[in-house]
């Protein structure tokens, strides 16, 4: 298992990424006893990041998704702190749970290594997700933003 993922767009092992899933799981609670069966690459977004996704045993759920981090300048903003694309993920995920938008947990924000581990739901895409199944958030949401957006 010590091939170079050349789908990953830098030269990233499957043994870089085992050692980094474990480090992760060791310090997730509820997670620290997991057992990690495999780590396979996924298509990424739009961004720059990089996704995986975990196969565990003896967790509280059968997968999550290993989400390395670009570090990439986040949108502009009006004064305050200077964001990149991985606070804005976190941020805005945060926000949307609070407001009771089903969208996938952050489960590990190990940020300053430059990674989170997240919950896995699937491949479906995230306006699926989250707007397949209304809620009074989504509907608030989906009234701002438009039938047409993309996120």
């Amino acid at each position: 298992m010590n091939e170079t993922n050349a789908n990953a767009g830098v030269d990233v092992t499957v043994n870089d990424m085992t050692a980094t899933a474990q480090d992760l799981l060791a310090r997730t609670p509820g997670y620290d006893g997991a057992r990690l069966l495999t780590v396979n690459h996924l298509c990424g977004d739009g961004s720059a990041r990089r996704y995986f996704r975990l196969s565990l045993q003896e967790a509280p759920t059968p997968t999550l998704v290993l989400m390395l981090l670009s570090h990439e300048p986040g949108p502009v903003t009006a004064g305050g702190d200077r964001l990149n694309q991985d606070d804005t993920f976190v941020n805005l995920s945060t926000y949307f749970r609070g407001s009771s938008v089903p969208v996938p947990a952050v489960v590990c924000d190990a940020r300053p290594e430059g990674s989170l581990l997240v919950e896995d739901v699937g491949d479906t895409a995230l306006w699926h997700f989250a707007f397949d199944r209304p809620t009074s958030g989504t509907e608030a949401v989906r009234k701002v933003l438009g039938d047409d957006a993309t996120l």
